[in-house]
Order: structure tokens, then C-alpha cells, then sequence
């Protein structure tokens, strides 16, 4: 049975491990993979350059473990998402919560969205320390547009085909908006709102229906503690 020492090392080596991956999504999203080194991420971290081997044991694990690290914590925020009797919220409002997590943490989200710098060059290392958590995300939108068509608030269409126009372009706007490519109105939502609406109506919801369902996931969104805390998880 462990001991209160031996569970406060442990917690403590918890935390050193989430700081280094914190450290090293961050170096990736603003200098590039060139300046992804081990002196740089200990200290960018807080630590010392023998904690990276002794955590991830090589680089190539390192940058994995930043796509695993944050697309699983995705994935444990989508599924706490609302599931209600108004699928088209409930998709709506998993765009909210791709988009809020991108601008809580931009770095970690342009770190893991660019496969070219995440592309290990031992794929056998790459499969060890990635079990695919981007497929449980993309799963989890899948389903969600499922229900919209079964109940017949999308037309009868390929629900893979569906969910992915709406990833990239919740996707998409995500990227615009962080690089600073926002266009300028008196609602600075009014953009996000009209993306989540015109998805909505493309995929054959009602004009009616569909803003009543995306104003109906601005609320819920709003009222749910959907986003982790930086107590809960790094990255």
C-alpha cells in the first residue's frame, strides 16, 4: 500500500512530466520542430535536461506524447459535453469546445494539428506512443451527426462525410482566428455563430430550427463547466 511520501513523489513526478510536454508543445507551435531540443524544453519547464530521458527516454517520444497528451484531454472534454434531445446543439456546442479549447491553450493546438511537425521517424515508436486518441475525437463527432440524421434533422447523407465538412471548418476558423485573421464586426461572436448556423442548414436543418439549436448551444456552452482546468490537466 503506498505511502503518503511515496504518493507525493509520484504526484510530484506527475507534475514534472505534464510541465515538460506543456513545455515542449509550446516550443513546437512557436519556434518549430528545428528548435525543439532538450535544454530547451527542461528549462522551459523548469527542470533538468535528465527528467526528459528519464520520463520519455528520446525526442521522438516526446513529440508524440504532445498529439497523445492533447487530443486525448480533447477527448475527455467532448464526452463530458451536454448529450440532449436537440442533437444539432449538441454538435454545435462540440465546435464550441474544439474552439475554446484552441484559444485557451493556442500553442498546444497548432502543435498538435501539424502533422509534419508530430510525424515520428520510427513509426514503430510513433504507434507505441500514440493509440490513436484522434480517432476517439473524431468518433465522438461522428456520432454526434449521426443522431442530426436519424433524426432527421440532417438529410439521409454519409455521416463521415458530414462530420468531416464541419470539422474542418470549425477547424479552419480556429486557425484563422488565432493567426489574427478576424474579421471585424460589432459582435465579435457574430462570425462563430454564423459558421455553426450555415453548418447546420447545409447539412439540410431548417433555417428556424437550426438557429434555435445554435442559440439553444450558446447557452448550454455558457452554463456548463465544459473546459478543463490547468489543475486537471497539462496540456
Amino acid at each position: 500500500m503506498p505511502t503518503k511520501r511515496t504518493a507525493g513523489r509520484s504526484a510530484a513526478s506527475h507534475r514534472v512530466r505534464e510541465a515538460l510536454i506543456d513545455a515542449a508543445a509550446k516550443i513546437l507551435a512557436e519556434q518549430g520542430s528545428g528548435a525543439l531540443t532538450v535544454r530547451r524544453m527542461a528549462e522551459a519547464a523548469g527542470t533538468s535536461t535528465m527528467a526528459v530521458y528519464t520520463h520519455f527516454g528520446s525526442m521522438d517520444v516526446v513529440i508524440q506524447e504532445v498529439l497523445r497528451t492533447s487530443t486525448l484531454n480533447l477527448y475527455k472534454v467532448l464526452q463530458r459535453a451536454p448529450r440532449t434531445d436537440d442533437p444539432v446543439a449538441d454538435v454545435s456546442t462540440l465546435g464550441r469546445i474544439y474552439r475554446g479549447l484552441a484559444l485557451r491553450r493556442p500553442y498546444i493546438f497548432v502543435a498538435a494539428a501539424n502533422r509534419g511537425l508530430l510525424t515520428a521517424p520510427d513509426e514503430a515508436i510513433a504507434a507505441e506512443a500514440n493509440p490513436q486518441p484522434r480517432g476517439l475525437t473524431w468518433t465522438t463527432l461522428v456520432d454526434g451527426v449521426r443522431r442530426c440524421i436519424e433524426s432527421g434533422r440532417f438529410r439521409d447523407q454519409d455521416s463521415e462525410l458530414c462530420a468531416y465538412v464541419n470539422w474542418s471548418t470549425v477547424h479552419g476558423f480556429v486557425s484563422l482566428e488565432l493567426s489574427s485573421q478576424t474579421l471585424d464586426t460589432k459582435d465579435p461572436d457574430l462570425p462563430f455563430e454564423t459558421a455553426l448556423l450555415s453548418l447546420a442548414v447545409g447539412a439540410g436543418d431548417t433555417l428556424e430550427r437550426a438557429t434555435a439549436s445554435v442559440a439553444a448551444s450558446k447557452e448550454d456552452y455558457a452554463s456548463w463547466d465544459l473546459l478543463p482546468t490547468d489543475d486537471d490537466v497539462a496540456t
